[in-house]
Formats: structure tokens, sequence, C-alpha cells
């Protein structure tokens, strides 16, 4: 069961109800479980957009689960602590909830929905989405046909409407012809236009139109029964490529469908059937909750025995260590002053000694050039100003000593600042 919570992130020595170790447990089944799930999904998905075999897709699948798994202990083992007011003993331990890694983990639960969820659902409906794809070809191949046959058609109209073509053209011609004799024979008999009758010049000119006539009529005879005699042969030569462009439309083998194939083929069996929309939500729901799990649980153990365990002795350590600090400041702070005063007392002891050595060799001069000392009788008492210039060595050392007071209360003064705002 410990293994079970460190695998979680969690420390065993604050699990010390049953209710933290049954939830914390719970997330180490969870972590274990999409860790499959994440890796077998990135690998399907891998293999689908890749072509590739299941090596590569495997070994990336396993580093993404791992990454995200990792991510989970660290949610998961994440505790909010409030660092205010550390002197007091009952002050709150809890500080605020970080939303930003709650958004991170959200923002890659979508992504990694996306990434495994879409590839599964395609595999779930691989049958359906096939026959979809086989019902789209069989409409892209009717919809050949259907051109094909428009083609046939307009070109067996386009053969017809050259044979009427040519029959209106020899009816033209022949009653062309029926005009240009009649006129002749009438010009030939003085029914004419000139009233006189024989072969005068008005009637060789309408003889040579009539001659004209009758060329464009056998011209447009000729050019009917070419037509007529090629009908046949153009109609099977028509029927024939249509024929044949339909046999290859039909025997064509369906191109090969990538993703998007499949996701607009997946869109369009979803959308005509309610039945299978269902559940594709109803699984996407599912894997998206089965990634978000562990955020859950890390949001329903909000203020646990556990955290508030977690946050109290964060605050304990930190508590101790600032304690400590300021034992060592104020150990330091000792033998400074312990250094200063051994400081000054060998100063004083050094003055001393130069001062009594100095007034012992003055007596001796004295006594050596005044006649009275020498037979024992004193003289009168110095002022003051006559002695400070005859030892100025006694002003210099109270000097010195007053000078290394003030410096010994300056540093004392610094120090005590300091660990004040320490």
């Amino acid at each position: 069961m410990n293994r079970l919570l460190v695998v979680a992130g969690i420390d065993p020595a604050h699990v010390t109800v049953f209710t933290d170790r049954a939830r914390y447990t719970c997330a180490a089944l969870f972590m274990a479980l999409y860790y499959v799930y994440a890796t077998a999904g990135c690998t399907f998905f891998l293999m689908i957009a890749t072509g590739g075999g299941i090596f590569p897709g495997v070994l990336v699948g396993l580093l993404v689960a791992a990454a995200v798994v990792v991510y989970d202990r660290f949610l998961l083992s994440q505790v909010s602590v409030d660092f205010s007011d550390l002197h007091e003993e009952d002050a709150r331990p809890h500080g605020r909830p970080r939303i930003g890694s709650y958004a991170i983990r959200v923002v890659i639960t979508l992504l990694i929905a996306v990434i495994v969820t879409d590839p599964l659902v395609l595999k779930m409906f691989d049958s359906e989405i096939t026959a979809e794809l086989g019902r789209r070809h069989t409409d892209r191949t009717a919809t050949l046909n259907a051109v094909v046959e428009q083609v046939r058609s307009a070109q067996l109209a386009a053969l017809d409407d050259e044979i009427k073509n040519d029959q209106n053209q020899l009816e033209a011609a022949s009653t062309a012809v029926g005009k240009a004799f009649t006129a002749v024979t009438d010009e030939r008999e003085g029914r004419g236009a000139t009233g006189l009758a024989g072969n005068g010049p008005v009637f060789k000119l309408l003889n040579d139109n009539y001659a004209k006539a009758v060329a464009r009529q056998n011209e447009a005879a000729e050019t009917l029964a070419t037509a007529q005699s090629n009908r046949s042969a153009n109609i099977e030569r028509i029927n024939g490529d249509a024929s044949r462009q339909t046999a290859e439309n039909n025997d064509s083998a369906p191109p090969p469908a990538g993703v998007l194939d499949h996701q607009d083929a997946l869109l369009a069996v979803l959308r005509h059937n309610l039945h299978a929309l269902l559940v594709c939500v109803m699984i996407s729901l599912l894997l998206i909750a089965l990634d978000l799990a562990v955020l859950f649980i890390k949001l329903a153990g909000r203020n646990s025995a556990y955290e508030i365990s977690v946050a109290a002795a964060s605050r304990s350590r930190l508590r101790v260590m600032l304690a400590s600090s300021r034992a060592d400041e104020d150990v330091d702070l000792m033998e400074i002053r312990l250094r200063a005063e051994q400081a000054k007392r060998d100063l004083r002891h050094h003055y001393s000694a130069s001062r009594d050595r100095r007034v012992t060799g003055d007596n001796i001069g004295q006594t050596k050039r005044d006649p009275r000392r020498r037979h024992g009788t004193t003289g009168t008492k110095k002022p003051r100003a006559r002695r400070a210039r005859r030892w100025p060595h006694r002003y210099e050392a109270n000097s010195a000593e007053e000078e290394l007071k003030g410096t010994v209360y300056t540093s004392e003064n610094r120090l005590s600042t300091l660990s004040w705002n320490v």
C-alpha cells in the first residue's frame, strides 16, 4: 500500500487517515491505468498518422505517457502552504490553490483526448466507416457513368442533328431545283419575264442557275447518303466508347482513403446515426474523465488531513530554520562582542603598561635634575595643564579607549539592526 502511495507522489508518513489512504491509492491505480491507456492511444495514433510499424509508436507513446504521469504526480503531491504568521502556532497552514497548474493539466487532457480518442473511435466504427467509404465510391462511380451516358446521348443527338441538317439542305436544294426548272421552262415557252420564247440570254442565265441548283442538290444528296451510311458505324462507335468507359469506371478500385477521408466518413456516419453519435460522445467523456481522474482526486482532497499535515510540517520546518538562523546570528554577534571586549582590554593593558614605563622614566629623570627630590624634599604640585603637556600619553590612551568604545557601539547597533530585519 505504501508503494502505491509513493508511486502517486504521496509521503506515507503524513497519511494517517483511512480516507486519505484510500483516496491516494485510488489515484495511484488511475495513474497506472492512464499510463497503459495513453501509451496504447499514442501508439495507435502514430501508426495511423505515419503508416509505420509499432516500434517507433510504442517508444513515443511510452515517453508521452510517462511525462503526463510525472506531471500528475507533481500535481497530486503539490500542497499550497501559507507562510504568513509563522510565529503563530494555530495559524491556517493552507495557502491559495495554484490555478495555473490545473489549467495546464486541462489543456494536456484536451490534447491527449484529441490524439487518443479519435483513433479509438475510428477503430470502433471501422466497419461503418468502410461501408460509408464504399458507398461514396459507388456514388462516385455512378456519377461518372452518368456523365458518360450524358456524353453518349449528346453525341447521338449531334449525329441525328447532322443527318437532319443534311436532309433539310437536300430539301432546300430540291426546292431550288424545282423553282429553277420552272423558270427555265417558262422563259423558253415565252411565259417568263421577257415574254419572248426561245433560248435568249435570259434563258441561258436561268439555265445556268438551274444547273447550279441541280449540282447543289446532288451534293446535298451525296452528303445525306454518306451521313446515313455512316450513321450505324458512328452509333456503334459512340456506344462502344461509352460502354468501355463505363466498364473502366465500374472496375476501378477506390482510391486509398487518408485520415481526412476517414474523419469525413465518421462524421457522415454520426450525422445519420443517433446511436453511434451517443456512443462516440460517451466514450469521449469517459476517456476525458479517466484523463482528469487525478485532478478530480486532487480537488476532492482539498483541505484533507494529509494536506493539512504536510502544510503544518512545512511551516514547522521553516519556523525551525528561521529560529536556527537567528540563533546562529546571535552567536556570531556574541563572538563579535567578545572579540571587541578582548581588543579593548588588550588596548587598555597596552596603554597602561606604556604609561607606567613612561611615568617611571620621567620620575627618574626628574629626580636626577631636581636637587630637592634628590634630598627627599617635595616641591609644589604642578597644574593639570602642565601635567597634560608633560604626560600626553595618558590623554592619548583615554582618547583611543573612547574611540574603541564608539566603534564597538556602532558595530553592535548595526548587527542588532541586521538581526531585527532578519
